[in-house]
Formats: C-alpha cells, structure tokens, sequence
C-alpha cells in the first residue's frame, strides 16, 4: 500500500524500493518458516491458532504478488504479456461454467447468477465448493459473485492466475470480487485489468440517493440501461478497449479483456435474482441480462451452439390485414451438443431504437440435431416494415434457451 501510495504521489524509486523491500522480508520469513512453526508446535497455545499457517503466509505472498504487478503497471513496466485468445477450431464446445459458492463462504448474487445461467440451452454449470487447479480445469470459465468470505480450502491466487494466463481459462468477476476492500483479498487478482477506483451509489432509503447512479451506457453501440443492483464500481487506468460498460460520466464500470491464453471480465455490478431480499424490484433488465451472458460465454472462450442465416431475402408483401416484410432465410445450425425436440421462434426488432415489432414466423426443426445442419426450405418471418431490422431467433429445448440476433436489411 505504501509502493501504491508512492505511484501516485509520482515517486516512482520509492515506489520501487518498498516493493523490493516487502518481497526481501516476506522470502526471509518464507524461509524462516518451518523452524518457526516447528518451535510454536511445542506450545500448549499452538493448537489455539486459527488454520494453517504455511497457507495464510502463502495467501500473504499472493497479494504481495498482486501488489507488484500493479505497481510495475503504474510505473509503465508491466511484465505481463497480453495474447489474443482464439476460440477453437472444429465443432462448437458447451460453455462449461463453474459457479463459486462454497460452503462456508459469503456470497451474494451468486442465486442470481446461478439462476440466470442454469437457463441457458448451450451453458453447462455446476456449483464449486473450492478453486484448487484440479477443480477450475473441470470449466471453461469460472464465475466469481460478489465474496465477502472464502470458503475452505482458501482459494490460491497464483492457481487463479495460472488457470487464466496458462491454462487457457477464463473468469467473471462481481461487485467486490473485482477488488473492493470487503473482498477478502482487498485487492483485484488480476491488477492488470486497472484498478478498482470507487463505489458509486447509495442504498434506496439514503437521503442523496440519485437515480441516475443506476443508469450505465453500453460502449459499443450507447444504449442507456438500468442496473439491477444500487450501486456498483469504477475502475481507473485500464485500457479504454476494455472497457464493455460504463456509467453516465464515462468511468469504466464493466472491463473485459484477454490476459494470456485467457481471458478476465470485471462486471462492477451484482446480479440479483427477482425474489431476492436486499433490494426491491431488483429483476434483471434486457440489456443487463443479454451483457452477462455474453461476458461469461466470452470469457469461456466457447461459442457453444452455432447459428447462421443464409440467402437473407427481405421483400414487401401485402397480406389480406396489412403490408408487411417478409424475411425469407435459410438456416444453419452447428450444435455444441445434441439438440432434440427443441422449438425455434422469431422476433423482429427496430434497429436504431430496439422498438419490438409484431412478427409472424414459421419456423420448425428436425427432432433431434448431432451434426451441422442446413433447412432445405426457406424460413420465412412476417414482420411490420422498417428499413433495418435485427432478427432474434431463439432455440428452446429441455436444457433451456439460447438466442442470436441477425441484422436484416
């Protein structure tokens, strides 16, 4: 804290002198260690001590870690190199999703989560009691909620990291997972993402409690939503391509980026189910809904069921109650798993304002899918006329639903 400090007060060898002051000690008592704890084990006090110390020490050694790589990031000498992950060649893979909610722990939004991604036709997810190696390379992509308290075994930030930079996996982190002094490591595990800046919000009852704290901006195209949960973080010196989300006064508030062979997505907000008790009318907009699935599939690294549209035609017809276009298509459907007796339905949208138009669609696929599949006749979807139209399809079958959307002009 001390090197932080420094860095920003732009004393950068100071900086750099406490930091390697603070690794000097901590490998001195590294090594010191065992005859120590050999000499506390002959008292009768030893057996009241709380856990294991060697673990406690190591999980201090992996927040100095973290510490020296945000300083070295703020000193312009960051040593992480960043590689582009690629999704994998071949048939599509499930986005296999491990949810951290151990027993023992303090979670929230993890109900929420659990909810929202147990719904999903091509996401595959199981609870996770720990974060050992053994365990996270079971997913594609963990999911970290909002954690107040680890469970046991404590997780290991170097096998966090190591999953990610190594490994090929990635992860999605929450609210104060991202970083905030209640997380239990008081620090984000990836500091190369920027730095966990502020809270910004205030609890429904509080006097300055402002509406507006709610409202956030999507980057890539500036739709405006409304945030499920009261209050959320900003980040600082991350980069501005990272940046997914953020609120009215342009301060990052979602950060997704590619660190290694792996990939890290910061979500400074809390996902809540609608039944949950910290917050009313807490359910889940849209836009915030459609943002989280497509940051844990993204930080998967799995495409999960693949879908395209092929001989788009858009034509004006008039039918016998009105003028409508008609978008006649072919499908092509690639599955990540075996898809059966799922039903396909279709919704038309207004591009420029997502204004839902009314649609008619005739849609219909074969009882069960294993391979890649083409229709051999048109689709076709009757909607009110509009010059661009986004085209959702939606697959439903006993694993839940998964959506593409379509620009149709």
């Amino acid at each position: 804290t001390r090197a932080e400090i420094a860095v920003r007060n732009q004393q950068p060898q100071e900086a750099q002198r406490l930091i390697v002051e603070a690794r000097a000690k901590y490998d001195q008592g590294m090594a010191a260690f065992p005859a120590i704890w050999q000499q506390l084990g002959k008292r009768e006090s030893f057996y009241a001590l709380s856990g294991d110390g060697l673990t406690q020490l190591r999980q201090i050694g992996g927040i100095l870690h973290l510490k020296e790589i945000a300083v070295a990031g703020r000193l312009g000498r960051n040593p992480t190199v960043q590689k582009k992950a690629t999704l994998t060649g071949g048939r599509p893979e499930l986005v296999t999703i491990g949810l951290y909610n151990p027993p023992g722990g303090l979670m929230f939004g993890a109900k929420g989560l659990q909810d929202l991604l147990s719904g999903i036709a091509d996401f595959r997810l199981e609870v996770l009691s720990d974060l050992q190696m053994s365990t996270l390379k079971k997913y594609s992509v963990v999911v970290f909620p909002d954690c107040k308290r680890f469970g046991q075994p404590t997780p290991q930030v170097e096998e966090l990291r190591e999953f990610v930079f190594d490994y090929g996996g990635g992860i999605y982190f929450e609210h104060d997972s991202c970083g905030y002094q209640r997380f239990p490591l008081q620090t984000g595990i990836f500091p190369e993402m920027g730095e966990l800046q502020q809270m910004v919000g205030k609890l429904l009852r509080a006097k300055d409690y402002d509406p507006a704290d709610r409202q956030l901006r999507i980057r890539a195209d500036g739709r405006i939503f409304q945030q499920c949960y009261l209050d959320h973080c900003v980040f600082e010196n991350c980069r501005p391509e990272h940046v997914w989300v953020e609120d009215l006064q342009g301060r990052p508030v979602w950060l997704a980026a590619p660190l290694g062979n792996g990939r890290v997505v910061y979500n400074g907000g809390i996902t809540y189910a609608e039944d949950d008790s910290e917050i009313a009318a807490s359910a889940i907009g849209p836009d915030e809904r459609k943002l989280i699935l497509q940051a844990v599939r993204w930080a998967s690294g799995k495409s999960g069921h693949q879908a395209k549209i092929l001989n788009v035609k858009k034509s004006e017809e008039v039918q016998t109650d009105a003028i409508r276009d008609v978008i006649s298509f072919n499908l092509y459907l690639h599955p990540a798993a075996p898809i059966e007796n799922a039903s396909l339905t279709a919704e038309c949208y207004r591009s420029r304002d997502r204004l839902k138009l009314q649609t008619v669609a005739r849609l219909r696929l074969p009882e069960r899918l294993d391979e890649e599949w083409e229709s051999e006749e048109l689709f076709q979807v009757a909607t009110v006329p509009a010059e661009e139209i986004i085209l959702v399809l939606t697959l439903n079958d006993l694993h839940g639903q998964v959506s593409w959307e379509f620009p149709v002009q």
